[in-house]
């Protein structure tokens, strides 16, 4: 483990010197002595979340991807990651696309240790997450997405997961049980706490227990899951019409339900034809850019981390972003209580946000 950095080199106070004018010297002492994990290179929202980590002078990056460049499902030569196109157009030496992304990344901030690692998203082991800070997995089959989200609980490390296709992109944070944080605004000053909890708790959340109004993107991501495991990883569907059952099927509130057809549209038109290369390099800018945002406030503890979720464009309504949050139903309401002698008391726990109808002054409320 390196050692901890106690104070900006003159290097890093000329090459920093605008953000460290917005957040400060203690935020860019706690980003240079991050460490980040990044799973699988061939994905073009995970390149560029790394590019504005990497630029905004995160302390070590590690590439994890094994993915070869001449691999017949991902043609380096096809593909909209200009951050691959880059090394492996200016150099032979590159086999994959993580070190690919890697040289590329090493050469748009050279104060930043980056690292590549060939190994596969399905072998990662407690090994290689031992010393990172946080991990961020993208462009993923279901299956690998769960087995991350398991292993970073089990060893207590904050995880982002996020994918793109076509006009639809997510991402997911589970910063651990309780996040401690410096408020902003109204709340400056003030430590604070929010609760995350595992992808699989997020995915099997009551749909009674969310709010009326919901973005229609959780709602198409439940029904991927379950019926289109390799959409995010290589962009096929394998049952269109198993997706648009598994959407209307679930028993969410109407509002909550995509457009048959929209969806019908997306899948078919933007998904498909292009597959594996599916991903468009402008929703990815965007969301990646927001993302990066988010680990930065992760790493810094300052300002409230935004979570469950975030969705963008295909809530059917274009150049779109919503943050959404979703818990598992196992969360139930409980009480506790107890007496002894002349002391009694008791404790409620019903729940991060409880909707409840007002009396009085605000009685219909």
């Amino acid at each position: 483990m390196a050692a901890k950095i106690t104070e900006l080199s003159a290097s890093e106070k000329k090459v920093y010197d605008r953000q460290l004018r917005v957040w400060g010297v203690d935020t860019q002492l706690r980003l240079s002595n991050a460490s980040l994990l990044l799973v699988n290179a061939t994905s073009l929202l995970a390149a560029e979340t790394a590019k504005n980590l990497v630029l905004a002078g995160v302390g070590s990056l590690t590439v994890v991807d094994n993915t070869p460049l001449s691999s017949p499902t991902r043609p380096a030569s096809n593909t909209n990651n200009y951050l691959v196109n880059a090394a492996s157009s200016s150099s032979d030496s590159h086999e994959t696309y993580g070190s690919a992304l890697a040289a590329s990344l090493q050469e748009l901030n050279p104060l930043v240790r980056v690292h590549h690692v060939c190994t596969s998203a399905s072998s990662l082991s407690a090994d290689t997450l031992a010393g990172a800070t946080l991990v961020a997995a993208f462009g993923l089959s279901t299956a690998d997405f769960d087995s991350i989200s398991r292993l970073c609980r089990a060893q207590s490390k904050p995880y982002y997961l996020g994918a793109s296709a076509g006009g639809y992109a997510f991402w997911f944070s589970d910063l651990g049980d309780e996040v401690q944080y410096e408020g902003d605004g109204k709340e400056a000053g003030r430590m604070l706490s929010k609760r995350f909890v595992s992808l699989k708790d997020a995915l099997a959340a009551d749909w009674a227990s969310m709010p009326r109004r919901m973005t229609k993107g959780y709602a198409l991501l439940r029904a991927v899951w379950t019926t289109a495991p390799e959409l995010f990883s290589t962009g096929v569907v394998p049952d269109v019409q198993g997706v648009l059952h598994a959407l209307a099927s679930q028993p969410c509130k109407e509002t909550l339900k995509s457009s048959a057809e929209n969806v019908r549209a997306w899948l078919n038109d933007e998904v498909a034809p292009f597959a594996p290369e599916c991903e468009d390099i402008a929703i990815c800018s965007v969301v990646g850019g927001v993302l990066a945002n988010e680990v930065l406030k992760s790493i810094s503890r300052k300002g409230e981390p935004a979570g469950n979720f975030f969705f963008y464009g295909q809530d059917l309504v274009a150049s779109q972003g919503a943050v959404e949050k979703a818990y598992s139903s196992s969360n139930n309401p409980y009480y506790l209580g107890a007496s002894a002698g002349g002391y009694a008391f008791w404790f409620s726990d019903v729940g991060d946000e409880v909707q409840y109808e007002g009396d009085g002054k605000q009685a219909d409320w």
